[in-house]
């Protein structure tokens, strides 16, 4: 097993994901490490693509959730009301902040046209810190 002494297992809480990988061994069971940090809801960001000119090729309409604690976000995404999932969505790891709390980023890819078209996207968030999830919408008229 992994052997470490005691004060090597009390480190500062942006080193917990390490500590508890490298003293995993020294842990009895039934120990269970606690951070003493209140759990945080998100924050959410839409940003939708320029009005014009729009770019040839794809646009790409971005969701960020920022400042939540602890991690595990859900992001999903539709289009009027039907649910957008596939190669279109590209949703990256999260990623920890400087204060301990977390960012994550989907980004819808578009074709110009469907952007063209008029239809509302969505972007929906989940967190446990979140009594109910939030939204917010966008699409090529709201950004005339």
């Amino acid at each position: 097993g992994v052997q470490c002494e005691q004060e090597q297992c009390a480190v500062e809480t942006r080193f917990l994901y390490d500590a508890v990988a490298r003293c995993h061994g020294s842990i009895g069971g039934g120990t269970e490490l606690r951070i003493a940090r209140p759990s945080s809801p998100p924050s959410l960001l839409l940003l939708a693509p320029p009005a014009s000119p729009l770019s040839e090729g794809d646009v790409s309409v971005v969701c960020v959730a920022r400042g939540f604690y602890p991690d595990g976000v859900t992001m999903s995404w539709s289009e009027d009301s039907s649910g957008v999932t596939g190669d279109e969505v590209q949703t990256a790891p999260y990623q920890r902040q400087a204060d301990g709390t977390f960012s994550q980023t989907s980004v819808l890819k578009l074709s110009k046209q469907r952007w063209s078209s008029g239809r509302t996207y969505t972007c929906r968030l989940s967190h446990p810190a979140l009594s109910t999830p939030l939204s917010q919408s966008t699409s090529l008229n709201q950004c005339m």
